[in-house]
């Protein structure tokens, strides 16, 4: 009998220390989920600072097509090219002086070789519409948006460095 009762002991002590592992590593898991949180949380806010900061500072960011209805700007240029295109370094130099020069609107890019962007290149541009599912491009484009809406547009290297200068 005594045996008995040594042996149940022994099942209690191991399902004690069984049941503590779990609720330490459970613990341990919950402590890391929420770490990583807390630190994802302070990343986002961080480069959302950042974006908003550097649109600000330097008159231009990279963006998809698919928003360039819904940037949170009463008037704002976006330019549409492509970064495999020979004129890349002429497009380059447009965006920078532009960043560089005293303008009050905004000026964002949109890459269209960019995967997200390539349902918008065609062989003819399509630039009169409402909605942004809609655009087309077959060179770089300067579109002017106003009120959600495009307000003015030229299309070709030259008339782009025309239109900014």
């Amino acid at each position: 009998m005594h045996k008995n009762h040594q042996n149940i002991d022994i099942h209690s002590n191991d399902f004690r220390n069984g049941m503590a592992k779990v609720v330490k590593t459970v613990l341990i898991v919950i402590i890391f989920l929420g770490l990583f949180y807390l630190l994802t949380v302070f990343i986002l806010n961080k480069d959302n600072s950042k974006v908003t900061d550097s649109s600000k500072r330097n008159g231009y960011n990279e963006i998809l097509v698919g928003s360039s209805f819904s940037l949170p700007y009463d008037e704002y240029f976006v330019l549409y090219y492509e970064s495999d295109s020979d004129q890349y370094a002429n497009i380059v130099n447009i965006v920078e002086n532009y960043a560089y020069s005293n303008n009050e609107l905004p000026l964002f890019t949109a890459d269209l070789t960019d995967g997200f962007n390539k349902n918008y290149v065609a062989d003819e541009a399509i630039l009169t519409v409402f909605d942004a599912s809609d655009l087309r491009f077959s060179d770089i484009t300067l579109v002017k948006y106003g009120n959600h809406s495009i307000i003015d547009f030229v299309v070709g290297i030259d008339n782009v460095q025309n239109y900014l200068s």
